[in-house]
């Protein structure tokens, strides 16, 4: 059966999730993080425009290993009574895309360890990485009612941050520090390589965890530049995980070790989360280890190491 990585939403008229938490913004790391006010206080004051490059922060790698969820077990989720039905939804709906695409699996109501509990906190935002108590908390509130705006909050709780902060992104991107004001230039800090692992996972212009070109722009020009300029706009879309993104949970969670024996994936593809005889394939390629091209790729696509892949049509049998 066939996995779609394509999330229900639109994104017309939205504003996007920077300006959706700017009232919250001395309270959020990287526009939607949550961290203590200690480290808050300590990372904000040291990013300035002449050391952004060097900064360490201890949440700050796109994978933080060692804070992980259980993949043996369902991870335990509530919603707060006063969002509404339409967004209970979609919660829903996010938490069963991300299971549909990784090992990983939800439980509504579970009661058995931490719990992700969904809230109305006055924007969109999440801790990095499990955090460890009765109940880890995820704000969805109005302006947030995107599916793929819940899966990149859902995401943080996993354990992987925002793409544009990855230590190889000076090869993809530009950040324009002139156009940021000092007081969330921290937002920008790129990781060393002690606190990044990106598995390998190429580059994403398109990921659901990638800022968008505008994002925290104080004088209307762009923030961030993309190396290739075709991708401007895609850069911070909010209506899909892409390949990419579900695969980053896959080795972050090392899947495939629920395989005993491994399929040999070509073309990108990677072993299914699913099923150990299938590969999980790129838009470009299918069969039963993405051996074969595809002959209509989706308009949506982008070429291989700028991917922004969707899994219709995942597996061709």
């Amino acid at each position: 059966k066939a996995m779609s990585a394509r999330l229900e939403g639109t994104e017309i008229d939205r504003p996007s999730v920077a300006e959706i938490n700017a009232p919250l913004s001395q309270f959020l790391y990287n526009g939607d993080v949550m961290i203590s006010p200690d480290d808050f206080r300590r990372v904000a004051a040291k990013a300035d425009p002449d050391s952004h490059n060097n900064i360490r922060h201890k949440r700050g790698a796109p994978v933080v290993t060692s804070m992980r969820w259980s993949k043996t077990q369902p991870i335990g989720f509530v919603i707060s009574s006063d969002i509404e039905e339409s967004t209970k939804k979609l919660i829903r709906t996010a938490t069963q895309k991300i299971a549909d695409n990784t090992c990983l699996s939800f439980k509504e109501n579970s009661n058995v360890g931490t719990q992700l509990q969904f809230f109305r906190g006055g924007g969109c935002y999440s801790f990095i990485g499990r955090q460890f108590g009765s109940f880890q908390k995820i704000s969805i509130d109005t302006g947030c009612e995107l599916v793929g705006i819940i899966a990149h909050e859902i995401t943080h709780a996993l354990g992987i941050d925002h793409t544009q902060n990855r230590k190889d992104r000076d090869a993809h991107i530009t950040v324009n520090f002139a156009a940021i004001a000092p007081d969330t230039i921290h937002n920008f800090v790129k990781l060393s390589d002690a606190d990044n692992n990106n598995f390998g996972v190429a580059y994403d212009y398109g990921s659901d965890l990638h800022y968008g070109a505008f994002d925290f722009s104080i004088n209307g020009d762009p923030v961030i530049v993309a190396s290739e300029t075709d991708y401007i706009n895609t850069m911070g879309q909010r209506k899909y995980m892409t390949f990419n993104d579900y695969q980053m949970i896959n080795l972050l969670y090392n899947c495939s070790e629920n395989c005993p024996k491994q399929v040999s994936c070509l073309n990108g593809g990677y072993p299914s989360p699913k099923d150990c005889n299938a590969c999980v394939c790129t838009d470009f390629h299918y069969g039963t280890n993405c051996n074969l091209p595809k002959t209509t790729i989706s308009s949506t696509s982008s070429r291989p190491g700028n991917t922004s892949f969707h899994l219709e049509n995942l597996q061709h049998r």
